[in-house]
């Protein structure tokens, strides 16, 4: 029987690779505010390269931490759990930070990724062939829309939902891929 009263807990593993690769996602999500990079929308699929690096290292990490320190073993469900709770402090660190940058310290970067996504959506609902008024109504909805998720309790709870979502998909494959059940019989 292995000694478990130094074994970091669930909980305590989660935090501490959650917070890294909350810090991880800051200092990304804030290089590419600072350098204004934010409102290049074909940039996007390499924040999610960027969050799956980041939340796949930590996960693997602390998934081997956990084995190390409980006689080489995890179940699925362990790691998973351990796994979704990560991606869940990764979100709510992440997402507070950026809030706080956007909200207090640089409002005019949200602007600009708002302007950028207002272009593309014309540029495509033009080449769908929609009339002017078509766009005009379109526009108009999606503003009534923007204006509303744009409220920051929302911007928060919506940013720490998909984050951890994504971090769950992530958390399903690590955790199959890193799971090392208990011989029944011994």
């Amino acid at each position: 029987m292995e000694n478990l009263e130094n074994a970091p807990t669930p909980a305590r593993l989660a935090i501490k690779w959650g917070a890294i690769s909350g810090l991880i996602l800051v200092i990304y999500g804030l290089a590419m505010q600072i350098s204004g990079l934010i409102a290049n929308l074909s940039l996007a699929p390499l924040y999610y390269l960027v969050m799956l690096l980041a939340l796949g290292f930590s996960m693997f990490k602390a998934m081997d931490v956990y084995k190390a320190t409980h006689g080489g073993f995890i179940s699925y469900g362990q790691g998973l759990g351990l796994n979704t709770l990560i991606s869940a402090i990764a979100a709510i660190i992440s997402t507070a930070v950026s809030l706080i940058y956007t909200t207090f310290i640089d409002n005019s970067s949200m602007k600009r990724m708002m302007e950028a996504q207002k272009e593309k959506m014309i540029e495509q609902w033009e080449k769908q062939g929609m009339s002017e008024r078509q766009i005009d109504d379109a526009m108009a909805m999606t503003e009534k829309m923007t204006a509303f998720m744009q409220n920051p309790g929302m911007m928060f709870v919506s940013g720490v939902i998909s984050i951890t979502i994504f971090g769950f998909i992530v958390a399903l494959i690590v955790s199959a891929i890193k799971k090392k059940n208990k011989p029944v019989f011994e």
